[in-house]
């Protein structure tokens, strides 16, 4: 019988790897100097934003892809 008095434990935090807090600080920063090279119409930095973004992008899901695989 379950136990409906137990109450949830919401001080547990998700397990995040450092490679995925990496990804999305890439695309957070990537995105910002995209912005910025824009606003001042500076395609060389735009274009490094977005290679940032790029970069970000792939090692973020390529560690979701990963974990999820190492999970089951």
């Amino acid at each position: 019988m379950p136990d409906y008095n137990k109450k949830p434990d919401y001080n547990k935090k998700p397990r995040m790897s450092s490679f995925t807090r990496l990804g999305i600080a890439l695309l957070v920063v990537g995105a910002l100097i995209v912005g910025i090279g824009t606003y001042y119409d500076r395609g060389a930095i735009s274009l490094y934003g977005l290679f940032l973004v790029i970069a970000g992008f792939v090692l973020y899901f390529a560690t979701a892809i990963v974990s999820r695989k190492m999970k089951t």
